[in-house]
């Protein structure tokens, strides 16, 4: 079974850099010659993988199917009007 955040914790330990640190995401573009504006970071949480895919200047996409769900983002919109 794939663990939630295993990923995370392998890039962790092997480049010493925190998850929303922007080194992956240049790191991956010097290695396959594109440019960040041709990522998308795809999650379920906000305050991780999206987080993430901002510093790194990336594209986001935000999956209600784990962490946040419709409901929660509704919370938050409320919140931030």
């Amino acid at each position: 079974m794939f663990m939630e955040g295993c990923v995370v914790l392998s890039v962790h330990h092997t480049t010493d850099c925190k998850f929303s640190d922007s080194y992956l995401p240049s790191h991956l573009c010097d290695r396959f010659g594109i440019t960040t504006s041709q990522i998308c970071m795809v999650g379920d949480r906000l305050d991780t993988d999206i987080l993430f895919g901002q510093n790194g200047g990336c594209k986001t996409l935000l999956v209600l199917s784990g962490f946040i769900n419709s409901s929660v983002l509704t919370l938050i919109d409320d919140l931030l009007i």
